[in-house]
């Protein structure tokens, strides 16, 4: 009885995990996590005249969100305070978190966002002769898309 609550919680708690997406500290980004960006942090350097002729400066911290919502990345390297993560086009680029929180998101979430998406034509939209199943040749890439993402 009291393994089968243990074993209850246990799944409460890794559909929760599925949902929320984690702030990570920068010692605990690891290869192979799916990420996205939580905030971007700007420094401006703010100077103002005294009356007695010397400026005086200051370092203004503001932390924002990103512009754009970006496609989840996975990780590829971490050598701190860089982060190198791979994107949807297999492209990859380099993070610098000293001005950057990332987030964990699920692996499905990752894979869901990295995966192409177009959007879908109804019949009446279609405009090739012949209404055909997709291409071999489009599933394969596909099936390969995954297999890249989980090797790691």
């Amino acid at each position: 009885m009291v393994d089968e609550i243990k074993a209850q919680k246990a799944d409460v708690n890794a559909a929760q995990e599925m949902i929320l997406a984690r702030s990570l500290a920068p010692e605990d980004i690891l290869i192979g996590y799916f990420v996205m960006i939580l905030q971007d942090q700007h420094q401006f350097l703010m100077g103002k005249c005294t009356p007695l002729g010397d400026p005086e400066y200051s370092t203004l911290e503001i932390r924002m969100r990103p512009d754009e919502t970006t496609l989840p990345g996975k990780v590829v390297e971490v050598c701190l305070p860089f982060v190198v993560v791979q994107n949807h086009e297999e492209k990859t680029s380099i993070l610098d978190i000293r001005s950057k929180q990332l987030a964990r998101v699920s692996e499905s979430f990752g894979l869901a966002g990295l995966t192409p998406h177009k959007p879908k034509k109804k019949d009446s939209e279609c405009t090739c002769k012949n209404k055909e199943e997709p291409s071999k040749e489009s599933k394969a890439k596909r099936r390969l898309l995954r297999k890249i993402f989980r090797k790691k």
